[in-house]
């Protein structure tokens, strides 16, 4: 550690002021940029579940006219089904993400 007592001169001090500050100013800009790959990276995770669930549904719906009514009820309520499945998922993977190691 660096004491006041050795600083002899205002220069020293102006200059360990300057590196403490580059330091401090680096690191966070590193943490910043961490936080943000994270977020990035979430938000591509939920917007492939979020493609792959449209999808299944787009593909439900081409094919319910061609399907009896008692088929295509179990085709809306595999829909529904799938729904809250990818909800489950995503909520999930929310609360794994937040949970704190240990």
């Amino acid at each position: 550690y660096i004491k006041l007592e050795q600083m002899q001169h205002s220069v020293a001090a102006q200059i360990y002021g300057g590196i403490l500050g580059y330091v401090i100013v680096f690191r966070t800009s590193m943490a910043l940029d961490r936080y943000w790959e994270g977020m990035t990276n979430v938000m591509q995770m939920e917007s492939k579940w979020a493609d792959a669930f449209l999808q299944i549904c787009a593909f439900f719906n081409a094919s319910l006219p061609y399907h009896d009514r008692k088929t295509q009820r179990q085709i809306l309520g595999l829909r529904q089904l799938l729904c809250h499945w990818f909800s489950l998922m995503s909520a999930i993977s929310m609360c794994m993400l937040g949970a704190e190691e240990g």
